[in-house]
């Protein structure tokens, strides 16, 4: 074989061995398991969210009494809670996984974080009227513990759905532990501090009284 064949052989053969690997590499990545779903890969539809959670927060407003601009109808599935989903994780671009993400959009309708725009705000492009500014006052509306269970719910719905756990680490009692000594800067132990009526104990005894003597013994009692 002259040395031009032999070098056209070689290059197929190398060329040949090359796509055996690619093909079994290949084979090996699509045999791996998927990684679990991070909170930018949770791709849940924020309507069919809202319309599972609402059994959970039954003092939550749904707030769905708006027409959509097509056929001049009502939109019962536009709810507040899908709104506030779509603003906190589309228009804000936030963590459905981070308890501390809800809150900080929970802020914004409260008004002590980020001004909501009208410009950007859910349900603008299909219903007549834009409801950012009926939003902000229904959830102005509840009460702390209601805020609360909007947040604890949302965060717990979408760790199920990433395969995360869900309690809520219970914090340590607080022990009652014994007061240091006292002491000085060179390190020996200071005198406890004085109580309350102590000071009668630093006066001196009274000397005793002379008995009488002679015809003064008979005044004694």
């Amino acid at each position: 074989m002259s040395r031009r064949r032999w070098g056209y052989f070689s290059a197929g053969l190398g060329l040949g061995w090359l796509l055996v690997a690619l093909w079994f590499g290949a084979i090996s990545v699509r045999s791996q398991p998927a990684p679990p779903a991070t909170g930018a890969q949770l791709l849940i539809n924020p309507r069919q969210v809202a319309e599972a959670l609402y059994p959970e927060l039954p003092d939550f407003p749904k707030a769905n009494h708006y027409i959509r601009q097509d056929n001049r109808r009502p939109a019962p599935e536009s709810t507040l809670l899908e709104r506030f989903i779509v603003y906190h994780t589309t228009v804000k671009g936030r963590s459905p996984l981070s308890r501390f993400d809800w809150l900080i959009s929970l802020a914004d309708y409260l008004g002590v974080n980020d001004f909501l725009r009208p410009e950007t705000y859910p349900g603008r492009t299909y219903l007549t009227t834009n409801p950012m500014e009926q939003d902000v006052a229904a959830i102005r509306q509840l009460n702390r513990q209601q805020r609360q269970a909007l947040v604890n719910t949302l965060t717990a719905f979408y760790a199920r759905q990433a395969g995360l756990p869900t309690t809520t680490p219970q914090l340590p009692q607080t022990e009652v532990l014994p007061q240091p000594v006292p002491r000085n800067p060179s390190g020996s132990v200071l005198p406890p501090i004085p109580q309350p009526g102590g000071a009668t104990l630093l006066i001196p005894p009274e000397p005793p009284r002379p008995q009488p003597t002679g015809d003064a013994r008979f005044l004694l009692p």
